[in-house]
């Protein structure tokens, strides 16, 4: 269970300062930054939801795991384009 927490706890803090660095840019960065973040915070949630299953040793549901998962995917590509056309 450790490695699970430190990963949610390392997802937490990425996420602060991704949110950070969007508000301090907020005037010229891309639309697509910001619907990242909306992609990385539902993954957050579902992250929490493991947390709280997995400290009640439970079964974690499939579609629970697949969502997360799809929205750190989805987060990432909206991501890549604003950080590569910076390049």
């Amino acid at each position: 269970a450790w490695l699970a927490t430190a990963h949610g706890l390392s997802g937490l803090l990425g996420l602060a300062v991704f949110f950070g660095a969007n508000l301090s840019l907020a005037s010229s960065i891309a639309p697509e930054l910001w619907w990242s973040l909306i992609a990385f915070t539902l993954g957050l949630v579902g992250g929490l939801l493991f947390f709280r299953v997995l400290f009640r040793r439970q079964a974690i549901p499939l579609w629970a795991i697949l969502g997360h998962a799809s929205m750190a995917a989805i987060g990432l590509y909206l991501l890549y384009f604003p950080a590569m056309s910076t390049l």
